[in-house]
């Protein structure tokens, strides 16, 4: 008998799979980034159907198999994040498309997590901010060990997202931007 395992997740990543199912790229709090396949999803009437959106912050209930994750279940907590990729969502989007990009392996990242969780909840009040965008992925890349943070900089990834947005000055922001461009380029991914 397998374990259902039941996770706050991102849904980052949506595809047909096969021909009733689809894969789904999770990230997870306390799985990590993982795929899973849900199966039959896509016959008329299924369940699971109306509840996969891409970006959306949901309760997923996963089981491991021998070779792969299966999605069993998902309650989506925000519908805030259905709106796809619009400009408003701009920062979020080019979060989660970075998360899929430089997060390797099933290894939990809680601090990231929570980080991608105020970056959703901070979109209806920091919507078209073109600092929320580079603070979102220089905390993302400082998180993940891309970016040394100094003693000056600490204030910047552990203060609440919207107050560090707002008061980002554009010498600071400068900053983020060069450490960030600087931390893509050199892990050449």
């Amino acid at each position: 008998m397998h374990t259902i395992h039941h996770t706050d997740a991102v849904i980052t990543k949506i595809a047909d799979y096969r021909e009733t199912s689809k894969r789904v790229w999770l990230f997870t709090r306390d799985f990590g980034l993982i795929i899973a396949v849900v199966q039959g999803v896509r016959n008329q009437g299924a369940k699971l159907q109306m509840h996969l959106r891409e970006y959306a912050l949901v309760r997923a209930d996963i089981v491991r198999g021998r070779e792969v994750w299966r999605l069993t279940g998902v309650h989506v907590h925000s519908e805030v994040l259905l709106l796809g990729r619009s400009p408003r969502n701009r920062a979020y989007v080019r979060l989660l498309s970075f998360i899929q990009r430089f997060v390797v392996g099933e290894d939990p990242h809680p601090e990231l997590f929570a980080h991608v969780v105020a970056v959703a909840q901070s979109l209806p009040m920091l919507s078209g901010h073109r600092e929320m965008d580079a603070l979102a992925l220089w905390r993302a890349l400082a998180l993940l060990g891309y970016i040394a943070v100094t003693p000056r900089d600490e204030a910047l990834l552990t203060s609440p997202f919207v107050e560090a947005t707002v008061s980002l000055d554009n010498a600071t922001l400068r900053q983020c931007i060069l450490q960030a461009d600087s931390a893509i380029a050199q892990s050449h991914l």
